[in-house]
């Protein structure tokens, strides 16, 4: 009797993996070397993670989508480790999705993803289970209304011309020591710089200047694409002490920066396939009127 069996590749993760450049490289780098193995097993090793700011697992989710998709990998995670040291990746639905739960006093903003025809459930989901979450609870409205409308702006852009049938990823989570909610969205679909590149008629020609850009307010669709919200929401941010984070292919842009001298983009060494909106929002900072 013929006896076949599985061939493992490891890939392993390791470190501190905070939502700033060195961070997403790490993640990027694991999914860049991953993506060397097409149609095998990869095992995630995580024996020498030390951190994973929760929220990335909405990144780390929307990478192993796409090994599958594309190059039919299949990622095994360390489950051992991940349950022992990083539970908060079982709670919020990362590594075992199917005993995911939500409760009102819960740290996290469950870790989901939906695609361009589950429109009813992205609704349910920002307005019964983000919007509730304790902390952006208890958030001016203001501030509210503004998340809610990027989150849908971005999830509007899936289904209208991100050019991609995968789904949105998101996850949320709040940090008590630095009093810090980071709420991150992935979309898989075309990064800031090609649609914006034909809309401008070839003016912008980097990620930056198209970061840049599409903050004005514009959009490659014209007046019906969206695109004054993100606008909204950074100029808000600005006046309120939160910040915003974009990462688009090669592209960083974080708002917190702009304070320092080299500035508030960054190119990054790895492509990040599609494009990362990260909001980091302050729930005890004293809110002016805006």
């Amino acid at each position: 009797m013929l006896h076949t069996e599985t061939t493992y590749t490891t890939v392993a993760l390791s470190g501190h993996i905070m939502t700033n450049t060195h961070g997403v490289r790490k993640l990027l780098d694991w999914y860049q070397n991953a993506s060397s193995y097409p149609g095998k097993e990869i095992y995630t090793c995580c024996k020498d993670l030390e951190w994973l700011d929760a929220n990335l697992a909405a990144l780390w989710s929307a990478l192993i989508h796409r090994l599958r998709v594309e190059k039919q990998i299949v990622v095994t995670l360390d489950e051992e480790s991940l349950s022992k040291r990083f539970s908060i990746l079982v709670r919020n639905g990362f590594s075992q999705p199917e005993i995911s739960g939500f409760g009102l006093q819960q740290t996290f903003i469950r870790n989901a993803n939906f695609t361009s025809t589950q429109e009813k459930e992205f609704t349910t989901y920002i307005s019964g289970e983000l919007l509730q979450q304790k902390q952006i609870k208890n958030l001016p409205s203001q501030l509210k209304g503004l998340l809610e409308q990027n989150l849908f702006e971005l999830y509007e852009n899936v289904i209208k011309h991100a050019g991609t049938s995968d789904p949105l990823f998101l996850c949320g989570q709040y940090y008590p020591v630095r009093n810090e909610l980071v709420v991150s969205v992935v979309d898989l679909g075309q990064t800031f710089l090609p649609p914006i590149n034909t809309r401008t008629k070839g003016s912008i020609i980097d990620q930056a200047g198209a970061i840049d850009w599409a903050l004005k307010g514009n959009s490659e669709m014209g007046a019906e694409g969206g695109g004054h919200a993100l606008k909204c929401i950074r100029e808000y941010f600005d006046s309120q002490g939160h910040a915003l984070q974009i990462i688009t292919g090669n592209g960083y842009w974080h708002s917190a920066d702009e304070k320092y001298l080299f500035g508030a983009h960054r190119i990054l060494p790895v492509e990040m396939p599609g494009t990362m909106v990260s909001f980091f929002l302050k729930p005890s900072t004293t809110h002016k009127i805006f």
